[in-house]
């Protein structure tokens, strides 16, 4: 069954213009002129689109793939790379689903709009389900497919017939399809105004972007995944201040003046031999790395009591937990970005806390926690499998480029880049995990 059947209701044949169900609409309204129903017609759904447009203004990806409730459509990637959305051509489905902004973008921008145009070019095939994980992406495809609806509708006889590629409705008249299509347009977009004030209202954090903040205490707060780039502090108390994160070493941090990011890297290096090899850019210097971050994490696990294996410090991985990301950063940087392997992930792989939200497909990994002897396994065949690439790496290969395995748009890592992350990986949570442990015991 195609997409126009689903939204369509059954309504009487349009035989002539004063028996449209339009017509009748028209005449009940007298503050409206009745003797051009284009213009008013068109003008409504300017109106309507128009309204929708503001209402998705600052959206952003994590609002944009919000799940109010657990098991909602939305749009998300598969393991083959592609972003579909869950449903698609699934049609009648009693109680209907919850889904989230991006499935309602997708619905109204091509299960609609694109479907509707493609029918009147002749094209009554079902509407794609591929889509964006990106809402800027999706608002402006959008706009796109509204821009090409709106183009033939204007153009069109409001009582001609719709034609054998509109199926059951056939013998209905094109403003009967026009009507249709505003109550698709309206009624999803207050979903989708209502769905962004639940999320405002529940979930959406304060923001000091800034803002200027005098005698307010910060003491034994924890800040995860928040922004402070660009944060100054003045005659601020900040004994036992600890400040971690990846990300520092690619930036700048301030401190009385100093710049002290270049100080940590060195610090870091001497406590990591090895680590300075993270960004070669020689076959020679990532295989001489490679060697050195695989022996720091030998010993590692080897000295690490049984009982600690699944213990954990607040909100951060246990070792076994720490294994399994990197079975899955192995995965995506080598297998599905260099390699190009249809399905490069391990089914024990451990995704990040927030990759469901951001639209990724965990279909493919295990939701229980597997043996020690299980993770030990898979850790070590996706180890031999990086020793073995760099064993045969040339600086040709290394500097053939590549697509980002995460579907981030603007860079497009070459295979050393590809390398170098994952050797950045595995120093970084080779830190992390010794760090925690340390707490542990």
């Amino acid at each position: 069954m195609t997409s126009v059947t689903k939204h369509l209701v059954e309504l009487p044949v349009v035989d002539r213009q004063r028996d449209s169900v339009l017509s009748r609409a028209m005449t009940a309204s007298p503050s409206r002129p009745t003797t051009d129903v284009s213009v008013v017609i068109l003008d409504s759904m300017d109106r309507m689109f128009g309204q929708l447009l503001e209402r998705l203004e600052g959206l952003t990806n994590e609002e944009y793939l919000w799940e109010p409730v657990s098991g909602s459509w939305s749009a998300r990637r598969r393991s083959d790379g592609r972003v579909v959305v869950d449903g698609a051509g699934e049609r009648d489905i009693d109680p209907a689903p919850i889904t989230t902004i991006a499935w309602r973008l997708w619905h109204i921008a091509i299960d609609c709009f694109d479907d509707y145009s493609r029918r009147f070019g002749g094209d009554p095939s079902d509407a794609p389900e591929t889509w964006t994980l990106d809402a800027a992406e999706a608002t402006e495809t959008l706009r796109e497919r509204w821009n090409s609806y709106r183009s033939l509708i204007g153009r069109r006889n409001w009582w001609d017939q719709l034609g054998p590629n509109w199926e059951h409705w056939s013998q209905h008249s094109v403003a009967d399809m026009a009507m249709h299509a505003s109550n698709e347009l309206v009624h999803h977009a207050a979903e989708i105004a209502l769905l962004r004030d639940l999320y405002r209202a529940s979930f959406a954090p304060p923001n000091f972007e800034g803002a200027t903040l005098f005698r307010t205490s910060f003491k034994g707060a924890a800040m995860r995944g928040c922004d402070v780039s660009g944060v100054t502090m003045r005659s601020a108390d900040t004994d036992g201040l600890d400040i971690d994160g990846q990300d520092l070493l690619f930036g700048s941090l301030c401190v009385c003046g100093v710049d002290v990011v270049p100080l940590v890297d060195a610090e870091l290096n001497r406590q990591f031999p090895g680590r300075e090899l993270q960004g070669s850019q020689t076959p020679a210097g990532l295989r001489d790395g490679w060697v050195a971050a695989q022996a720091a994490w030998s010993t590692t696990v080897a000295d690490t009591p049984i009982e600690l294996v699944d213990a954990h410090v607040d909100h951060e991985w246990s070792l076994a937990q720490t294994l399994r990301h990197l079975v899955l950063t192995t995965d995506a940087w080598l297998r599905l970005a260099v390699l190009r392997i249809e399905q490069p992930f391990h089914e024990i792989g451990l995704m990040f806390s927030s990759a469901a939200e951001m639209g990724f497909d965990m279909s493919s990994f295990r939701t229980d926690v597997p043996s020690l002897d299980e993770v030990l396994a898979a850790r070590a065949e996706r180890q031999q499998m990086v020793t073995d690439f760099l064993a045969e790496a040339t600086p040709e290969l290394l500097a053939e480029e590549r697509d980002n395995p995460w579907g981030v748009e603007g860079w497009h890592p070459t295979v050393g880049d590809c390398v170098r992350v994952i050797l950045e990986e595995e120093w970084a949570h080779l830190r992390y995990i010794r760090r925690d442990l340390a707490l542990l015991a």
